[in-house]
């Protein structure tokens, strides 16, 4: 296995943005980085956003008065990452959940 180098690790750290909310725990960024070091940054990517989602996904959607958060855009955001990596990284996934239910996501691989 080989180290990240520096420009990989900043490149991972903007699009995964590993320590906003849902953030990633220290041992999740290590193993992050290392699949990025053996597997390419679209499958860290990929598996870093597959664990953002488990995190989003028990989140509730909550208004008091004039203030709100929707957790639920959190995880739909979470979900269109991780299935945008997945294409990227070749990963064939044959369905994806959301709170709706199912739906396709494509593959490279046919």
């Amino acid at each position: 296995m080989t180290a990240l180098d520096a420009a990989a690790s900043a490149e991972l750290d903007l699009l995964l943005q590993p320590t906003s909310e849902p953030a990633l725990t220290a041992d999740e960024r290590v193993r992050v980085q290392t699949i990025a070091a053996s597997y390419g940054l679209a499958m860290a990517l990929y598996r870093g956003w597959t664990a953002k989602c488990a995190k989003a996904a028990p989140g509730v959607d909550v208004k008091a008065g004039d203030v709100s958060q929707s957790a639920s855009q959190v995880y739909a955001h979470c979900i269109a990452q991780r299935d945008h990596w997945a294409v990227q990284a070749g990963v064939a996934t044959v369905a994806a959940t959301t709170r709706a239910g199912f739906r396709s996501v494509p593959s490279r691989r046919a």
